[in-house]
């Protein structure tokens, strides 16, 4: 048995609209929707939620209970494969803690904090705090955080909307970079 949780993920950035059909691949993988309890009952229902969010500028939002981990590492790993920004936050479980976890286009690699459980604020340990006291990178830490936590970079397609047909067909798994 695996330890789940409950997790959310907000995205943002500029999707090109060739790759519609891929990322309602990778959105399909994970078995999300737009609340922790439903579900979209196919591709078709994801690409109308995709272009909704685009057509409003808000986050692409989607959310799931039981996620194996609390993380949803196929979708998060195509995101970063395509330069979208995201924002992902689990409730923990009995064998690990909250994580909120925040990356932008230029990180090397994700940033982790422990949360708060029930709204996903990040967190630093007393520890956390001393080393980047002494390394003179708290400052740059807490902004970083503050992004994070006020995530709001909107989602958008570029050029006409492609249905779950697109021509190009890319696998998440193909994906550029990966």
């Amino acid at each position: 048995m695996f330890d789940t949780s409950s997790a959310s993920i907000s995205i943002g950035g500029v999707l090109p609209s060739p790759y519609l059909a891929a990322l309602t691949e990778a959105v399909e993988g994970e078995r999300v929707g737009p609340d922790y309890d439903d579900r979209f009952p196919d591709r078709e229902a994801i690409a109308a939620y995709v272009r909704e969010a685009a057509a409003t500028g808000a986050n692409l939002y989607f959310a799931r209970n039981e996620v194996r981990g609390g993380h949803f590492e196929g979708l998060e790993g195509w995101l970063r494969n395509m330069g979208l920004s995201y924002f992902r936050r689990d409730d923990g479980c009995a064998t690990y803690g909250a994580t909120a976890e925040f990356w932008e286009a230029g990180m090397d690699a994700p940033l982790c904090w422990p949360c708060d459980g029930g709204d996903g604020m990040p967190l630093l340990r007393p520890e956390t705090v001393r080393e980047l006291m002494a390394a003179g990178t708290l400052g740059e830490q807490l902004a970083v955080m503050e992004r994070a936590w006020n995530f709001g970079l909107g989602f958008a397609l570029d050029g006409p909307p492609a249905g779950p047909q697109a021509a190009s067909e890319i696998c998440p798994s193909e994906a550029p970079g990966e």
